[in-house]
């Protein structure tokens, strides 16, 4: 033999002190996210996207000034105008998931 047990026991796991009248999940400090109130998380996030919405249509306005300056026909401009306006909203909802509520 080679000096080795072959008995391969697993070593004991560590004893966990517990306070007296205290629960486990009652000692552990709160998440940070946790600390902070359903109301702000909503408004928060409707301000930003209040926020981006504004900065799209900022970017829509100056591509259709752009366009005419350049001498495009109305129409084109209110077609460009309106399909990259849906995209830029669709980019925006799909980037920022709405709070659901916790039940």
């Amino acid at each position: 033999m080679s000096g080795y047990s072959s008995d391969m026991t697993i070593p004991p796991e560590p004893e966990v002190r517990r306070v007296e009248g205290v629960k486990p999940s009652e000692s552990a400090p709160p998440a940070p996210r946790a600390q902070r109130g359903r109301a702000r998380d909503r408004a928060e996030s409707a301000v930003v996207r209040i926020i981006a919405t504004c900065g799209g249509v900022g970017i829509v306005t100056a591509v259709a000034a752009i366009l005419g300056s350049q001498d495009v026909s109305a129409w084109l401009i209110g077609l460009i105008s309106s399909l990259l306006t849906l995209l830029l909203v669709a980019l925006l909802w799909v980037r920022t998931p709405a709070r659901r509520s916790r039940v």
